[in-house]
């Protein structure tokens, strides 16, 4: 959304500009593939920045390419904090 390094008030903006469009989810959900890119745009930031990578995720399922241990690896590599919040959804027949 912003380039790392962006102020707080043109962040501020850009997240206020997306809620005002509305949320645009479309598409299957990869959390490893996320995870990965996230890191890979946090290894430019150089060994005295502070990165930490903070994923929320609320899908069904994923459609993951290999298992989360081989990210994981990379991430704690990296030197990268990661959170992984996942919000399960239910379902019930009836």
């Amino acid at each position: 959304m912003v380039p790392l390094g962006s102020s707080p008030a043109e962040m501020k903006q850009k997240l206020s500009e997306r809620l005002e469009k509305g949320p645009k989810c479309e598409g299957e959900c990869s959390m490893v593939n996320a995870i990965n890119m996230s890191t890979d745009m946090l290894v430019a930031a150089g060994e005295d920045a502070s990165k930490e990578i903070i994923f929320l995720i609320g899908a069904l399922s994923t459609i993951d390419p290999d298992g989360p241990y081989e990210a994981l690896k990379k991430v704690k590599n990296q030197n990268v904090r990661c959170s992984v919040v996942s919000l399960s959804a239910e379902g019930k027949s009836i």
